[in-house]
């Protein structure tokens, strides 16, 4: 297993033919807008794309990916799990999971944070996507 992308964005979805479209990727940074009350949580909402390569060798077996969301050094909700699953197609010796995950995120202050992706069970390592929190 290869991770091939992993990043940010405002909007991401997948489509039917293993494609998905991004609008905002690669955002790090998030800007509040007025309107809060001092001390309420701030709503971020937000996309973490993951693409992810197996060779035909790797479907046999379910993998997963892990997400954390982590800010100013606390974990934020629980982990998600994702499973990484893949049908075999004749003739194929490469196939691509794209892992596209809405994140609706309550954080109490502007800081910074990041999303941990854990594949695999740890056996690909997968960099963080930080991002910043300001008004």
């Amino acid at each position: 297993m290869k991770l091939r992308v992993s990043l940010l964005a405002r909007e991401a979805k997948s489509n039917v033919d293993g494609t998905f479209d991004i609008i905002g990727g690669g955002v790090t940074e998030f800007k509040v807008a007025g309107g809060y009350l001092l001390g309420a949580p701030m709503k971020l909402d937000f996309a973490a794309v993951i693409r992810v390569e197996m060779d035909d060798k790797e479907l046999d077996t379910l993998r997963s990916a892990e997400l954390t969301v982590m800010f100013e050094g606390q974990r934020i909700g629980w982990p998600q799990r994702l499973p990484l699953a893949m049908r075999r197609v004749e003739g194929e010796k490469r196939y691509y999971v794209n892992l596209i995950t809405e994140l609706h995120v309550l954080v109490p202050k502007t800081g910074e944070g990041y999303i941990q992706v854990v594949l695999d069970e740890g056996r690909v390592s997968a960099p963080h996507m930080h991002f910043r929190v300001s008004f």
